[in-house]
């Protein structure tokens, strides 16, 4: 945007080159005493000579004193020459010596007043264009500040995209790191050793059961400790720095029947003087593996077990057969009393019951995993003559079975299933109460099949834990290890077939019910896999 000013008079203000002021000094005069002299011829007028200061007024506005000078002495020959007697140079007589003091004293003014006008005008005309010369670097400042500004905006703009890329992309990652966290079970910590200040990233609240600002050294941290792991965990972090090693521990946080197992690892930086300076690592929640490893460890023994059952039922084998061999002779003997008879025939049927206790046993430990034809009621009865015998006296137990196809399924693992749910169900009610099964033929959208269920007369499952039956490691038992029903989903989905658990804990239908359902034959995907 440009800035308009006055211009400066365009005669007073340029100073003109002297010959130039000169010659129009005098073409003015020439033509002011021409005209005056033809006025004069025409009209008989008598002009007065102060007329003649017009063209000398002129060139002292236009020329300056000099050119004026010179236009006022033309003018005095042109009134001695032109005027008054043409063709006499200077004649002292014909010029009137009042009418020339006049002339030059006009003269004198107007040179006067025109060398003061000319020199305000010069320093105002001066003012203006240095005032313009500010006006125009004011503009060029104006201009190139608001190139700046509009640089400055677009830079800012950028930047505040950036900046919004940034946060962005911040919050995105805090978003991964916290999904991460909640998945892994996991907080990132950063001990300063000089302060004793731990800052925990994350949410320790499900690992530690306290917020992030509950930590205020290695004290804080210790006091989350459980106590038979306090000490243990103390020395390690107190002779990690000299041994200038790797942080690692696995203690157990938080007290009570059910503490968290958690692995305390880091790495320790140093200054120049070898003093600790900070410890930077992480809490990994590892409960889970610790119960895997106590499982592990249980199921080894189990299996250990199961293999000294295995080998004592077959050990058994030979001893049997030749027992019941020699009670066949004794029973044989014609001399034998009717009431040793009776005994013999007591003692046969109890070794034939500890024969198929020794089968049996033989049976789960050397079960085939090939899918056959099963008849299920068949099945659920053997396993119910299993733990038939340990069952409390005030257990009843009722039967309702219908008659239909066999099944084809791998009969082992539905032992597995059905003993579980049994042994649950017995448990549950303690020492007296009501066992219903029922083994009937189902229809279902995806085919024929075997509906079973087992139903106990117990207090009930509450909702809050009937919601996470079916989850690895959960338990309502003290010495459960939380993987029967879970394992028994997995073996009956693997079957194509369902799994589901009612519960009622109030009025007089209280009690839990387990309904599996098992298709007629076993998908083609399993029986694959079982012949692979």
């Amino acid at each position: 945007m440009s800035i308009l000013l006055p211009t400066p008079l365009p005669v007073a203000s340029v100073r003109r080159p002297f010959w130039q002021a000169l010659a129009m000094s005098l073409l003015v005069m020439g033509g002011f005493v021409a005209v005056l002299k033809l006025v004069q011829l025409q009209s008989g007028l008598t002009l007065s000579y102060m007329m003649l200061l017009i063209p000398v007024a002129f060139s002292a506005w236009y020329g300056g004193s000099r050119p004026a000078s010179l236009a006022a002495l033309a003018g005095l020959l042109a009134m001695d020459i032109w005027l008054v007697s043409p063709g006499v140079l200077f004649p002292r007589t014909a010029l009137l010596w009042v009418d020339a003091g006049a002339f030059a004293f006009g003269t004198f003014c107007i040179l006067l007043f025109a060398s003061s006008f000319r020199r305000q005008i010069r320093e105002l005309s001066d003012r203006l264009v240095a005032t313009e010369a500010d006006a125009q670097r004011y503009h060029l400042n104006e201009m190139n500040l608001r190139s700046s500004l509009r640089r400055l905006e677009e830079e800012a703009r950028i930047r505040a995209q950036e900046l919004t890329r940034l946060a962005t992309r911040l919050r995105s990652s805090e978003e991964r790191m916290r999904v991460a966290q909640e998945s892994a079970r996991f907080c990132l910590f950063d001990w300063s050793h000089p302060g004793d200040d731990i800052v925990v990233f994350g949410d320790p609240l499900p690992l530690f059961g306290v917020k992030g600002d509950g930590w205020r050294g290695k004290e804080s941290l210790l006091a989350k400790v459980h106590p038979d792991d306090a000490e243990r965990l103390a020395g390690v972090l107190d002779a990690m720095p000299q041994a200038r090693r790797p942080l690692d521990a696995e203690v157990r946080f938080g007290e009570g029947e059910h503490p968290r197992w958690i692995a305390v690892r880091g790495q320790t930086t140093f200054t120049r003087k070898g003093e600790p300076a900070r410890t930077i690592g992480i809490f990994l929640d590892i409960t889970d593996k610790k119960m895997t490893e106590q499982i592990l460890l249980r199921t080894e023994k189990l299996a250990a077990a199961g293999r000294l059952a295995a080998a004592i039922a077959h050990e058994v084998n030979n001893p049997l057969a030749a027992a019941t061999n020699l009670l066949y002779i004794i029973k044989g003997d014609g001399s034998l009393s009717r009431s040793g008879r009776q005994y013999v025939e007591m003692a046969e049927q109890e070794l034939a019951r500890l024969g198929r206790i020794a089968k049996r046993t033989l049976g789960f430990y050397r079960e085939s995993t090939s899918p056959s034809k099963v008849d299920l009621a068949a099945v659920l009865d053997d396993v119910l003559e299993m733990y038939a015998r340990n069952l409390p006296a005030g257990i009843k137990v009722k039967k309702h079975y219908r008659s239909g196809p066999p099944a084809e399924v791998i009969e082992g693992e539905i032992r597995q299933v059905l003993g579980n749910v049994l042994v649950n169900a017995v448990q549950a009610m303690g020492d007296c109460g009501t066992i219903d099964l029922k083994v009937e033929p189902a229809l279902r959208p995806n085919g024929k099949g075997w509906l079973i269920v087992v139903k106990d007369s117990g207090p009930g499952i509450p909702d809050a834990d009937l919601r996470s039956l079916f989850e690895p490691f959960f338990t309502r038992k003290g010495a459960g290890t939380g993987l029967g029903l879970w394992i028994a989903r997995q073996i009956i989905e693997r079957h194509g077939g369902s799994i589901a658990v009612e519960s009622r804990t109030d009025g007089d239908e209280h009690g839990t019910t387990v309904t599996i359902f098992l298709p007629l034959e076993l998908p083609q995907a399993k029986t694959t896999e079982s012949v692979a």
